[in-house]
C-alpha cells in the first residue's frame, strides 16, 4: 500500500501541526518530515517528535514521516496527516500473520525462512510492566531502519530482510529517538 509522505505545516489527527524544516527533501515546495521533527497536539501542550516510519527514503539514516505516523505526545492519540496534493509516496510495508516470542533482548538472530529470506518478528516481554507505545528502532544488517512504537503485548513489526542473514538491532527508548535523529 502507498502512504504519502507528511510535510511541514501538514495537520495531525488532533487538530495539532507538523513542524519540519530538517530536510532537504521538498515536495511541492515544502519540506517534508523526517524522523524526529515536531509536531503540536490539540490535546497536549508544546511540541513533540514525531516518529516516522517511511522506509525507502531517508535522508542521513532518518526515515520520512508518512501519513498516520504517530507524534510522541503524553496523550498517544496524535498522529500526523498529509495535506493536500502530496508528491512522495512510499510502498508502506504489509504485516504478516504468525508472531513468534522472543526474549526482548537489544540482538535478535534471524533465522532463515522456508522461502530462503529472512522474516522475523520480535514480541518483547518485560515482567512488571507493558511496553505498548514504547518507541523502537530496529536496524538490520544492510542498513534498513523500521521505527515505531511497540503495540499491545509488545508487538514490533515483522522484518523482512531478503537475503541478509545473522543479527539485526532492536534500539529502545530514548535509544530509538536519538537514532531517529540520526545522533
Amino acid at each position: 500500500m502507498l502512504k504519502a509522505a507528511v510535510r511541514n505545516g501538514d495537520r495531525t489527527t488532533t487538530r495539532g501541526m507538523v513542524i519540519a524544516f530538517s530536510s532537504t527533501i521538498i515536495d511541492g515546495g515544502t519540506q517534508i518530515a523526517l524522523c524526529g521533527d515536531g509536531a503540536t497536539c490539540g490535546n497536549c501542550n508544546g511540541v513533540h517528535r514525531i516518529l516516522g516510519t517511511g522506509q525507502g527514503m531517508f535522508e542521513e539514516t532518518r526515515p520520512v514521516v508518512l501519513e498516520g505516523d504517530l507524534v510522541l505526545c503524553p496523550c498517544g492519540n496524535n498522529r500526523a496527516i498529509a495535506g493536500k496534493n502530496p508528491g512522495i509516496f512510499i510502498e508502506a510495508g504489509r504485516a504478516l500473520p504468525n508472531v513468534e516470542d522472543v526474549s526482548a533482548a537489544s540482538t535478535v538472530n534471524a533465522v532463515r525462512s522456508a522461502s530462503g529470506r529472512y522474516d522475523e518478528q520480535v514480541h518483547a516481554l518485560v515482567v512488571g510492566a507493558t511496553l505498548e507505545g514504547y518507541p523502537f528502532v530496529i536496524e538490520t544488517p544492510d542498513g534498513q531502519l523500521v521505527a515505531g512504537r511497540a503495540e499491545a503485548g509488545g508487538t514490533l513489526p515483522r522484518i523482512e530482510t531478503g537475503a541478509s542473514s545473522g543479527f539485526y538491532t532492536v534500539h529502545w527508548g530514548d535509544e530509538a529517538l536519538a537514532r531517529c535523529e540520526g545522533t
